[in-house]
């Protein structure tokens, strides 16, 4: 079957009753804000505004989960409900070969909990599973085109209660997109074909490399390559780059761990000595607090609204010291060298005691190293 647009899964999500959601959606795509959009229309059409809401909501990682935590999230009942969701980003991850993971999510896929409402994101640049594809409802988030986005504004601002003016929303979308990207309209504008986007990135790595051994050899200005982790994009670190730059809202110490093993393959591949190679994590949320109710509110502040603050906690130093050594801990271990931190509330205070009651700890390491 052809896959949805998001048009076509508004439509049919219209129709009325929970019943008629199927057990599972692929979502698939270059526009990621088109795939949290599909993401909440599912989520609040399968669970609504249920009281137990927070309980019938499970959001990970596929990098992060082992075959019996996935048999476990999708297979648990709803509580107080008909049915709970549960979504699974970053599926790529699972890549083509034979896994333990990846057998338990065909298995499930053959046969779906009908109590269970589970979605499964496909990052931006990455091609869907024909296995998948198959046995899932899929969605396909695409740019919208330049024509499309005033409309989609004023659809997307009636749904927070918000209005737009007509003359608004035809102009947001050229002062600087600030609501949603149209990447394919960029490249339309300069006549490139948007499918060639990677391989002219892949070309132009190249040029600047070789324009900068030649124009400033003594510089060494070494190039780091960012990916929240997919396989695509991690060999393209391995091919173009000095250094990883990894997504902190990805990097729990699993996923950066099944990252970082990949990657290590990947520059072996390009003969490039894995032990040398610099990585970073950018940027961690940073807010150190002792109140338990203070943490929950920044977490609510940061989080979209398809999303738990619980979705954030274990990738965000939002919390008290101990909670955030132990999680900065965690990445060490996992094999993170550097990370970036953002606080995002009295940041002169807060990055004064994270100097103080933080970074003594990872300092007395170095020093002992």
């Amino acid at each position: 079957m052809a896959a949805l647009t998001l048009d076509a899964l508004l439509r049919s999500l219209k129709k009325g009753a929970r019943s008629a959601l199927d057990p599972v959606y692929l979502l698939y795509g270059d526009e990621d804000v088109l795939k949290d959009e599909a993401l909440r229309l599912l989520v609040d059409a399968a669970i609504g505004g249920d009281a137990h809401r927070d309980f019938n909501f499970d959001s990970r990682f596929a990098a992060d989960l082992t075959p019996e935590q996935f048999h476990a999230l999708v297979n648990t009942p709803p509580m107080l409900a008909e049915r709970r969701a549960v979504l699974v980003r970053g599926v790529e991850q699972l890549g083509k070969r034979k896994t333990k993971l990846r057998d338990e999510v065909a298995r499930y896929l053959a046969a779906p909990n009908p109590s269970t409402l589970l979605v499964l994101v496909f990052a931006a640049g990455e091609a869907p599973d024909a296995e998948l594809v198959r046995a899932s409802t899929t969605v396909e988030l695409g740019p919208l085109s330049p024509e499309r986005v005033p409309r989609w504004l004023q659809h997307r601002a009636g749904t927070l209660g918000l209005t737009f003016e007509p003359d608004a929303a035809t102009l947001l979308p050229t002062a600087g997109r600030a609501f949603i990207s149209v990447p394919q309209a960029d490249y339309e504008a300069v006549h490139i074909p948007f499918d060639e986007r990677w391989s002219r990135f892949d070309a132009e790595m190249s040029a600047l490399k070789s324009y900068l051994d030649r124009e400033a050899p003594a510089a060494a200005i070494p190039l780091w390559i960012a990916s929240w982790g997919s396989e695509a994009g991690l060999r393209r670190v391995a091919r173009h780059g000095d250094g990883w730059l990894a997504s902190a809202y990805h990097s729990t110490p699993e996923h950066f761990s099944h990252s970082l093993a990949y990657l290590t393959q990947q520059l072996e591949r390009a003969h490039k000595p894995p032990g040398a190679f610099p990585n970073a994590i950018a940027t961690m949320y940073l807010y150190l607090t002792d109140d338990p109710a203070q943490s929950q509110s920044v977490l609510e502040s940061l989080v979209s609204p398809h999303q738990a603050p619980s979705d954030l906690r274990d990738r965000s130093l939002v919390g008290t010291t101990v909670d955030c050594i132990e999680r900065l801990q965690g990445l060490e271990a996992a094999g993170a060298k550097e990370v970036f931190v953002w606080p995002v509330r009295d940041e002169v205070k807060q990055l004064q005691r994270f100097a103080e009651e933080v970074f003594p700890t990872f300092q007395s390491l170095q020093r002992l190293g």
